[in-house]
């Protein structure tokens, strides 16, 4: 799996701080720290969607694809064709803490339908006809814009102890590369993070390193007593 940045907004201080002022003129005199300390602690991050990246990701399985698809809003996708790409010897995601039989029968799956895929255009078969046979841990590639308010949406979902681990892979590894360019990324976390609150409740999972967020159950019971 791979995140490279192809662009994104450079100015981007001095559009916060147009946006900000233009909402809000008192806030002209306030320092450009405060002003987005101000934003992100009050959730006022309609103002972040002016910001935004350019993003190539690549080596993710077609399921993982479809999951990332469904972050649309403020999100514009570009996917990578199977209909007009040869997927030969094309390369697969393999999940982690397989038991050590269904790894190896998992391998020689792979391989098979490879060695089908090259056979079917090696036949004159068209690439749109054989990639019918693609599994969802083919890798493919996207190159995706998404502001930074969306962002902010995705790896407060993406995250959670309770996504997908390629899933949790890739929000992490957005992160990391975003935040480079736009250093308050690094404080997007998951829902509990940035609301000091845990929406998931009882399904919180045991792996969860953030349990001394409070649940959102327990405050809200805190309401009616």
């Amino acid at each position: 799996m791979r995140v490279e940045i192809l662009d994104y907004t450079r100015n981007w201080k001095e559009i916060i701080t147009e946006a900000v002022v233009s909402s809000a003129n008192d806030l002209k005199e306030e320092t450009f720290e405060n002003i987005l300390e101000l934003l992100l602690e009050n959730d006022y991050t309609s103002v972040l969607e002016h910001i935004s990246v350019t993003l190539k990701i690549s080596g993710i399985s077609i399921a993982l694809s479809r999951e990332f698809l469904e972050h649309r809003i403020g999100v514009s996708h570009t996917g990578r064709s199977t209909r007009y790409n040869e997927e030969r010897n094309f390369n697969y995601y393999v999940p982690k803490g397989l038991p050590s039989w269904a790894h190896s029968k998992y391998l020689r799956l792979m391989e098979r339908v490879q060695k089908l895929y090259d056979e079917m255009l090696s036949n004159g078969i068209s690439k749109e006809k054989a990639r019918y046979i693609l599994p969802l841990a083919a890798h493919t590639e996207y190159v995706v814009t998404l502001n930074m308010r969306s962002l902010r949406h995705f790896l407060s979902l993406r995250l959670c102890a309770r996504a997908a681990p390629e899933m949790q892979e890739l929000a992490r590894m957005i992160k990391k590369e975003v935040s480079s360019i736009f250093p308050f990324v690094k404080r997007f976390g998951c829902r509990g993070e940035n609301a000091g609150v845990c929406p998931e409740n009882e399904v919180r999972p045991i792996e969860c390193p953030h349990k001394r967020i409070p649940l959102q159950k327990d405050i809200k019971r805190r309401w009616y007593v």
